[in-house]
Protein backbone atom coordinates (compact mmCIF):
# COMPACT_ATOMS: atom_id res chain seq x y z
CA UNK A 1 0.00 0.00 0.00
CA UNK A 2 2.83 2.13 1.06
CA UNK A 3 4.10 1.74 -3.00
CA UNK A 4 0.83 2.73 -4.32
CA UNK A 5 0.62 6.02 -2.29
CA UNK A 6 4.21 7.11 -3.31
CA UNK A 7 3.55 6.29 -7.10
CA UNK A 8 0.17 8.42 -7.14
CA UNK A 9 2.70 10.40 -5.36
CA UNK A 10 4.01 11.41 -8.59
CA UNK A 11 3.49 14.38 -10.38
CA UNK A 12 3.54 12.47 -14.01
CA UNK A 13 1.47 9.84 -12.65
CA UNK A 14 -1.47 12.79 -11.45
CA UNK A 15 -1.18 14.67 -14.76
CA UNK A 16 -1.89 11.16 -16.60
CA UNK A 17 -5.11 10.07 -14.26
CA UNK A 18 -6.05 13.82 -14.71
CA UNK A 19 -6.13 13.73 -18.05
CA UNK A 20 -7.43 10.25 -18.26
CA UNK A 21 -10.54 11.97 -16.02
CA UNK A 22 -10.97 14.79 -18.28
CA UNK A 23 -11.35 12.79 -21.19
CA UNK A 24 -14.14 10.43 -19.40
CA UNK A 25 -16.08 13.65 -18.31
CA UNK A 26 -15.97 15.32 -21.65
CA UNK A 27 -17.05 11.49 -23.21
CA UNK A 28 -19.96 11.61 -20.57
CA UNK A 29 -20.81 15.17 -21.00
CA UNK A 30 -21.27 14.51 -24.74
CA UNK A 31 -23.12 11.33 -24.43
CA UNK A 32 -25.56 12.56 -21.84
CA UNK A 33 -26.40 16.05 -23.87
CA UNK A 34 -26.69 14.38 -26.99
CA UNK A 35 -29.47 11.69 -25.73
CA UNK A 36 -31.00 14.46 -23.79
CA UNK A 37 -31.07 17.40 -26.69
CA UNK A 38 -31.86 14.71 -29.34
CA UNK A 39 -34.92 13.32 -27.59
CA UNK A 40 -36.10 16.90 -26.37
CA UNK A 41 -35.61 18.45 -29.64
CA UNK A 42 -37.59 14.81 -31.15
CA UNK A 43 -40.29 15.88 -28.83
CA UNK A 44 -40.88 19.41 -29.74
CA UNK A 45 -40.66 18.75 -33.61
CA UNK A 46 -43.28 15.34 -33.64
CA UNK A 47 -45.88 18.22 -31.51
CA UNK A 48 -45.36 20.86 -34.18
CA UNK A 49 -46.73 21.42 -37.91
CA UNK A 50 -43.42 23.45 -38.39
CA UNK A 51 -41.44 21.80 -41.05
CA UNK A 52 -37.67 23.67 -40.40
CA UNK A 53 -37.34 21.42 -37.43
CA UNK A 54 -37.76 18.63 -39.50
CA UNK A 55 -35.01 19.87 -41.70
CA UNK A 56 -32.22 20.53 -39.07
CA UNK A 57 -33.15 16.64 -37.37
CA UNK A 58 -32.58 15.59 -41.48
CA UNK A 59 -29.25 17.23 -41.55
CA UNK A 60 -28.00 16.71 -37.97
CA UNK A 61 -27.25 19.87 -36.90
CA UNK A 62 -28.22 18.93 -33.59
CA UNK A 63 -25.56 16.47 -33.57
CA UNK A 64 -23.24 18.99 -34.50
CA UNK A 65 -24.46 21.40 -31.97
CA UNK A 66 -23.84 18.88 -29.10
CA UNK A 67 -20.24 18.24 -30.10
CA UNK A 68 -19.67 21.67 -28.33
CA UNK A 69 -20.65 20.42 -24.69
CA UNK A 70 -17.36 18.37 -24.25
CA UNK A 71 -15.32 21.80 -24.66
CA UNK A 72 -17.33 23.13 -21.07
CA UNK A 73 -15.45 21.05 -19.24
CA UNK A 74 -11.81 21.18 -21.31
CA UNK A 75 -11.83 25.20 -21.13
CA UNK A 76 -9.49 26.55 -18.39
CA UNK A 77 -10.34 27.29 -15.33
CA UNK A 78 -11.84 31.35 -14.44
CA UNK A 79 -12.56 31.52 -18.65
CA UNK A 80 -9.89 32.67 -21.19
CA UNK A 81 -8.64 36.01 -20.24
CA UNK A 82 -7.20 38.19 -22.70
CA UNK A 83 -4.39 40.17 -22.80
CA UNK A 84 -4.24 43.65 -22.94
Amino acid sequence: MNELTEWLALPWVQTGLGLVALVAACWLTATVVRRALARAFRAVARRTSWTWDDVLIEHGTLRQITRIAPFYYARPPGGVERAG
